[in-house]
């Protein structure tokens, strides 16, 4: 309530009830249904008269500047408008009128008979415009997330967004540290295939606001095990050259690891993503369902005006802590940090 000598900042129903041209139609019909939660909503039965709001369509020649002309006949508290719904005059989809089908003569009938108190053919017209416009918004309501009654996560058209992110069984539904309903703005970038570093980026860019960059191919040595290793005899194995034959215990894999270079980061975002903060384990669930399971990665933080390491402070051993005074205001280091938590400086 307004305090003495000051006006009350009006709300979206009472600028709805008095101004009801300022709203679009689809919109005003939504917050219709949020004032009347008990009735049925909008084009859902046969009786119109049972349903939130009563849509008529003005017969008119000029040109409108809004889809709304008036709002009648709302009562104010009413769990639901049984047989007296609010009436809603639009200035579309109108059988007569300047957009209608009718000729010109059978619109200019129509005014003449209302001025004369006379709105039979008008009523008996708008029981056809209330289901023309009540099927229009059904499909509108079907295909546009903002007006659909059920929260976003739960639309059908949510439903196909997890189907292409192949979370479209409740099974794999919410099993990440990243809510499902933010994969869904991504779901275009993780169908389309072959997937690559510039959607990883922009992914990844997009859900954390930071610089993020993907360096490809970074080699590494990879162990061999026993069997796959070259053994020279009559019971060797792995001896044909170029087929097979390795010289040594390890091999040089170039195809399957890559890097995430983050920052530069100031010192509280360091500490958000690494493995001691909460981004740790979300980005590795959202570039883990890009790349698949086959693909190792390791992360690379540039760290701005690093802190200076102390006895008194809390630091982090090979995650935020450096020895020396070589430091200064306006340095960046960085720190490396693998997939399986194993973090070394460089």
């Amino acid at each position: 309530m307004a305090r003495p000598h000051r006006q009350s900042i009006p709300t979206v129903k009472d600028i709805l009830l008095q101004e009801p041209y300022r709203f679009e139609f689809h919109q005003a019909i939504k917050l219709l249904e949020y004032l009347y939660p008990k009735a049925i909503p909008f084009g859902e039965t046969v009786n119109p008269f049972d349903e939130v709001v009563t849509v008529k369509s003005r017969v008119y020649l000029e040109s409108m500047a809004s889809d709304i002309y008036s709002l009648e006949n709302v009562l104010l508290g009413a769990k639901a408008p049984r047989d007296n719904p609010p009436i809603l005059n639009v200035n579309f989809m109108g059988i007569a009128g300047i957009q209608g089908p009718l000729p010109f003569p059978y619109t200019e009938m129509i005014i003449q008979r209302v001025r004369n108190e006379d709105s039979s053919l008008k009523d008996f017209l708008d029981i056809f415009n209330h289901r023309l416009i009540s099927i229009l918004h059904r499909i509108r309501k079907q295909y546009l997330i903002s007006l659909n009654t059920h929260s976003p996560q739960k639309t059908e058209i949510a439903f196909g967004l997890r189907a292409f992110l192949g979370l479209g069984q409740r099974a794999l539904q919410n099993r990440l540290h990243v809510p499902d309903r933010s994969l869904l703005d991504y779901a275009g970038l993780y169908w389309t295939h072959p997937h690559s570093a510039g959607g990883l980026e922009s992914i990844l860019n997009s859900y954390f606001h930071i610089s993020i960059r993907v360096e490809k191919c970074v080699g590494r040595w990879r162990p061999l095990s026993k069997e796959q290793q070259t053994h020279i005899g009559r019971k060797g194995r792995w001896q044909k050259l170029g087929q097979g034959a390795t010289l040594g215990t390890r091999v040089w894999d170039q195809q399957n690891h890559f890097r995430l270079h983050l920052g530069p980061l100031t010192r509280e975002q360091l500490d958000n993503f690494l493995p001691i903060g909460k981004s740790f384990q979300r980005l590795q669930d959202l570039t883990r369902l890009y790349v698949g399971p086959l693909m190792d990665f390791s992360l690379i933080y540039s760290v701005e005006n690093p802190p200076s390491t102390y006895l008194q402070n809390k630091s982090y051993l090979g995650w935020r802590s450096w020895l020396g005074a070589s430091l200064v205001s306006g340095d960046n280091v960085n720190v490396m940090v693998n997939e399986k938590l194993n973090p070394t400086h460089i």
